[in-house]
């Protein structure tokens, strides 16, 4: 069992970089309390240069496992994005590149980041998480559905269809969506990736989510949440409830559970 990152010291002090002797896979002592000192010293960091750290991460990324990463073309697995943020090269599908770029390529694409992170969180849709990957089946339960065949169609259209289940618009649609995220067993995948690919010491994966509240048309609520452990228990998601004090009810009963988590706004409107 992997151990639990500094995670309120790295991602409470930036979304991009802890610093000041904060590490993503531990804390350093606590400062001393600084003494009087004059303007010139005051303005300078408690810590030496040799005791600082900064580290790059990624804290909101979507797979294959999201409904509106899959419609627009994104076949990246969570296992593939994190291998990608530490630095691995990964291949992509000519379905993606032709879907997203309009490129046309007869084999996988080579993509590597130019240098690599040192921690990242795969922030998937919670909602029916991994359902709509199924339709890369033909033979997928999912893929016979009136509307696992509207989503297959990909593009905008889609996107609007699957993002009306989403906000129980289509109800009728509601038992399909279950019976595929169930197939997918999407949560179990999530969890696989961060344990995988966490290498201690050199690069940290964060288990989350997005908490994806929409209930009306522009009005967003969304959340990225995140835990400190290496599992956790299936996502509480906007089919749950919409309303954002229901989250957090769930986020305390995780703490009180003895795990650590956070909720990080996204593209939040308020009501």
């Amino acid at each position: 069992m992997k151990p639990a990152p500094a995670l309120l010291a790295l991602l409470l002090t930036t979304s991009l970089a802890a610093l000041g002797g904060v590490g993503a896979i531990g804390a350093r002592a606590a400062a001393p309390a600084p003494v009087a000192r004059s303007a010139e010293s005051a303005a300078a960091s408690v810590h030496g240069p040799a005791d600082r750290r900064v580290y790059f991460g990624e804290l909101h990324l979507h797979t294959t496992l999201s409904f509106d990463a899959w419609t627009f073309g994104t076949k990246v697995t969570p296992d593939e994005a994190y291998k990608f943020a530490r630095g691995e090269t990964v291949m992509i599908s000519p379905s993606q590149l032709a879907q997203e770029q309009g490129r046309t390529s007869a084999a996988p694409v080579p993509a590597r980041r130019a240098w690599p992170l040192d921690f990242a969180a795969v922030t998937d849709h919670s909602e029916y998480l991994g359902a709509v990957a199924q339709l890369e089946n033909p033979d997928s339960a999912f893929s016979k559905t009136a509307i696992g065949q509207r989503l297959k169609t990909g593009g905008r259209g889609a996107f609007f269809a699957a993002g009306e289940a989403m906000r129980g618009v289509n109800n009728e649609t509601s038992a399909d969506f279950k019976a595929a995220a169930k197939a997918a067993d999407g949560w179990n995948v999530e969890i696989r990736a961060v344990n995988d690919n966490y290498q201690p010491g050199k690069f940290t994966t964060l288990l989350a989510y997005e908490w994806t509240s929409t209930p009306g048309k522009g009005i967003h609520m969304h959340r990225n949440v995140i835990f400190n452990t290496n599992k956790a228990p299936a996502p509480f998601t906007s089919v749950d409830s919409n309303n954002p004090a229901d989250l957090w009810s769930f986020m305390d009963g995780i703490r009180k559970g003895g795990l650590d988590v956070l909720a990080i706004p996204h593209n939040s409107n308020p009501l």
